[in-house]
């Protein structure tokens, strides 16, 4: 392929397609951005939008986004966002650094704003907190194990765990307190040695007990300043299990067996499972996950391919350590079984706004020729913006337009 025209402005611009990929390789590109003020950007939605009348010819962040959306859906990238079903689900990982926070936060506001516009069905989802708007609907049982199951993996200790288990206990003779009790007698066999490794293998096994109560928003529901009170909460509720790191292994984890399950069963549908994460993944839970996936893709036939899709936005602030597992996992299957996909997300996207091709290759990923294609350094995040904006030492805010922004001819 030669190269890829889009348009700035007035003018055309051809974007030289170099010999990386931003998926899966480090930024070979000189443009800097000055991050001492990143902490100062804040995310809006609607409104006016900021004017940079001393930059030439830069629009305002919200008519950027417009623009680049209007442009993504005009050239026909978006033709399979509304045809398949959309699943975000988002790192709320507490100890993420503020810019890096704010970014996984966009990222979501533009899935979201794409979603809604194109009436897709789409689904939020958070790795570690539920939606628990509908739990008056649940049967009473089912919801007594759930506020259990949350008491348990809120415990501080291996003699906090027992105590929640043995009040429990007493009261009910469900074979899943049961069930819990058991894992716990056989893990605390082991705690004469290690009493705190006991007590995180059974946060383990109490999370994966879990999973079957966690649920998500419809993210026409959400979309805007409701997503990012709920960002805050997710990341206020998993704080307070600090011995769990992240969440972001499990949720892979999770997705991976799902999909094998649907393999067996021949039942796939086809579904865009965006992650959009900035937790790093450990050398042990890369082993893991590759074991896994290698398992899930085991006879997947290009026609399974078509109907399944993992893209994992990989953001990250300042250094790319946080995406080299995400890039192992790309990198790890090919043909029908390479339904991992890995792209990075620089927080310089919240002074830049994302690249001509960042809605394309969020939603093409099951496409051959999408997953293939080489990208620019401005495609994904316009690094070029985002070195002039932020070159303005003042505080500034990126505005993300409304669905009602949008028109698409």
């Amino acid at each position: 392929m030669g190269c890829l025209w889009f348009q700035r402005g007035k003018k055309n611009k051809a974007v030289g397609l170099p010999d990386f990929q931003t998926g899966v390789g480090p930024y070979k590109t000189d443009v800097k951005v000055d991050t001492s003020n990143f902490d100062t950007v804040e995310i809006e939605h609607g409104g006016n939008p900021p004017k940079y009348e001393d930059i030439s010819n830069l629009q305002s962040s919200k008519e950027h986004v417009t623009q680049v959306l209007q442009d993504s859906h005009k050239r026909g990238y978006l033709e399979e966002v509304a045809s398949r079903h959309q699943m975000i689900i988002v790192d709320d990982n507490f100890r993420l650094s503020k810019p890096l926070k704010k970014t996984i936060q966009l990222t979501a506001d533009l899935l979201h704003l794409c979603h809604v516009k194109l009436g897709a069905n789409s689904t939020t989802t958070f790795m570690s907190y539920r939606n628990s708007e509908d739990d008056s609907l649940m049967k009473d049982e089912d919801r007594e194990i759930m506020l259990y199951l949350q008491d348990l993996f809120g415990t501080s200790s291996r003699d906090h765990a027992r105590k929640v288990i043995d009040a429990f206990s007493t009261h009910t003779n469900d074979p899943r307190v049961a069930n819990v009790a058991k894992n716990f007698k056989e893990l605390e066999k082991t705690a004469e040695t290690n009493v705190d490794v006991a007590h995180d293998e059974f946060l383990s096994f109490v999370r994966s007990q879990k999973a079957v109560f966690h649920k998500g928003w419809k993210s026409s529901g959400i979309i805007g300043p409701k997503f990012h009170s709920l960002y805050e909460e997710a990341c206020e509720n998993a704080s307070k299990q600090e011995a769990s790191l992240n969440s972001l292994r499990f949720s892979l984890e999770r997705t991976l067996d799902t999909i094998e399950y649907q393999r067996k069963q021949n039942i796939f549908r086809p579904t865009n499972i965006l992650f959009v994460c900035g937790s790093k993944l450990q050398k042990s839970e890369i082993t893991k996950l590759r074991e896994i996936l290698s398992k899930t893709t085991d006879g997947i036939t290009a026609e399974m391919k078509s109907e399944i899709s993992i893209q994992v936005l990989a953001c990250w602030h300042e250094t790319q350590s946080s995406i080299e597992g995400h890039r192992q996992l790309d990198n790890h299957k090919k043909g029908n079984a390479d339904i991992y996909d890995c792209t990075s997300i620089s927080s310089q996207i919240l002074f830049g706004g994302p690249g001509n091709l960042f809605f394309a290759k969020a939603h093409n990923g099951h496409l051959k020729e999408w997953d293939d294609k080489k990208y620019g350094p401005d495609d994904i995040v316009n690094f070029t913006r985002a070195r002039e904006i932020g070159q303005r030492k003042e505080k500034g805010n990126f505005v993300v337009p409304t669905v009602a922004d949008i028109e698409f001819g």
